[in-house]
């Protein structure tokens, strides 16, 4: 493996447990205002944010 096929990995694998740690976040904060959300429409408005964010340049 090369060394920047090495750090693209690293990257992804950041950006995942981020994804994981947002969503997690979202369900914590939805749970104290007693939404129950199914985990797909969670990660559904996290795929929305994200995209959100890109577009605004983030």
């Amino acid at each position: 493996m090369s060394f920047e096929s090495e750090i693209e990995a690293l990257q992804n694998k950041r950006k995942k447990i981020q994804r994981e740690n947002i969503i997690h976040d979202i369900a914590l904060i939805l749970s104290k205002y007693k939404f129950v959300f199914r985990r797909t429409q969670i990660e559904a408005f996290t795929e929305s944010l994200e995209n959100r964010q890109s577009l605004n340049g983030g």
